[in-house]
């Protein structure tokens, strides 16, 4: 029975030691910049990593496109950002992390902004102004 026990011990510490040497995914994946021909995707890992995002224009798995890899380092935080640079305007992409070669993140879906130069008007923009005022009364 002791050597029963031994074995048991062994192999869980030896699970969860494998498991504490892959990355797993702390935040994101995050939409952080959508233009018209590019996109980008900051994560962040618990362990450094290889990042890499697939991405698709609606879904369609036969034009997969990859990110050029990054590598999260324990200087930034182990925080990565992954661009996108093969998306064309006015379309939508859905998006995965990779991981050290595995998927690890759910569908996720952007809009790229439609392509207005020479074509239409732009589109509209808001802009706010604040500030204070104060009197001072004179009771």
């Amino acid at each position: 029975m002791p050597m029963f026990r031994f074995f048991i011990h062994c192999s869980l510490a030896l699970t969860t030691g494998l498991g504490a040497l892959q990355a797993g995914l702390v935040n994101g994946p995050m939409l952080a910049h959508v233009e018209m021909r590019e996109a980008k995707v900051w994560v962040q890992t618990d362990a450094p990593a290889l990042v890499r995002v697939a991405y698709a224009p609606g879904g369609a798995d036969e034009t997969l496109r990859w990110s050029a890899p990054v590598e999260t380092q324990t200087a930034l935080g182990h925080t990565a950002v992954a661009t996108l640079d093969q998306v064309e305007p006015g379309r939508t992409y859905s998006y995965r992390v990779e991981l050290d070669g595995e998927l690890v993140s759910s569908p996720a879906t952007f809009a790229t902004p439609g392509n207005y130069f020479d074509r239409s008007p732009p589109p509209d923009f808001k802009f706010a102004a604040v500030g204070a005022h104060y009197v001072n009364d004179g009771c």
